[in-house]
């Protein structure tokens, strides 16, 4: 099985569909699969594109879903804040992808939240793709999440290693989905690479290996998150040899194994 990894696609289906199909992954005939990582939408304005596409690959049964934060953030806007504007909601785009993919004017919508709430409660991210999301996927050599695995976070920002971190409950993987993964990579001690998204990947070169924008990769993790101009998107397939493309800040990558990858055109 081939896997197509991508992270962070925040709404931006026309960049999301364009590296994929550089990537190969509509022309593929081998078995494979596109895992996405979490964060599907609030920053792009092509939510309604990016669920039915999401749809139709969870019919074909050709998708894995992980679970990111902004999937929790959009959770408690339409239960917990009841459709409420209220202002982290909007500054994370969860508002909007709930005005998108519900179609309500935004005067209405916030004199009629429950209603607008309700509506979003109906749409098929709310009841078909949120619960089909896992925590992680795991492989032979690979597990896939979405900010980090379970840990103990510090004051000083350093994060302790949890080994029993397969049984976490739902409280702990609420708060792994916000975690730093360059952070916490410095000290886990798994025995797989860790691939994930959520952060900026710049954070992790510009701390830890002072060099510019690139996949970055230490110690068992790989984290496929870079931004440019507020977009956050990465795209990363295994398993053979390719070349490395960029559309817009999105980059699609095969390679044999998982090594740095930067945003830029060339080959491998």
């Amino acid at each position: 099985m081939r896997y197509y990894v991508i992270s962070d696609v925040h709404g931006y289906y026309t960049q999301m569909k364009s590296a994929l199909e550089k990537a190969g992954f509509f022309s593929d005939t081998t078995p494979h699969k596109l895992i996405m990582l979490g964060d599907l939408f609030d920053r792009g304005h092509e939510a309604k594109q990016l669920q039915q596409f999401i749809l139709e690959q969870m019919e074909q049964d050709k998708i894995i879903l992980i679970r990111g934060n902004h999937e929790d953030l959009f959770v408690e806007l339409v239960t917990t804040d009841a459709g409420m504007p209220y202002s982290y909601h909007k500054s994370n785009g969860t508002y909007d992808t709930a005005l998108q993919l519900t179609g309500f004017d935004p005067v209405m919508a916030s004199i009629r939240h429950y209603d607008f709430a309700d509506a979003a409660k109906d749409t098929p991210f709310y009841k078909e793709i949120i619960p089909a999301m896992l925590d992680y996927f795991e492989t032979e050599h690979y597990v896939f999440t979405h900010g980090w695995i379970p840990s103990i976070p510090n004051r000083d920002k350093s994060y302790g290693y949890i080994s029993s971190w397969r049984e976490a409950d739902r409280e702990q993987w609420n708060q792994a989905r916000w975690f730093n993964g360059m952070d916490a990579a410095q000290t886990a001690d798994e025995n797989k690479t860790i691939v994930c998204g959520h952060w900026h990947t710049s954070y992790g070169h510009s701390k830890y290996e002072h060099k510019g924008d690139r996949v970055w990769r230490r110690c068992g993790l790989l984290s496929l998150l870079w931004s440019r101009n507020y977009c956050h998107r990465c795209l990363y397939s295994v398993q053979w040899k390719g070349k490395l493309s960029c559309d817009r800040g999105l980059t699609a990558w095969r390679s044999t194994g998982l090594n740095f990858a930067y945003p830029f055109i060339t080959t491998l």
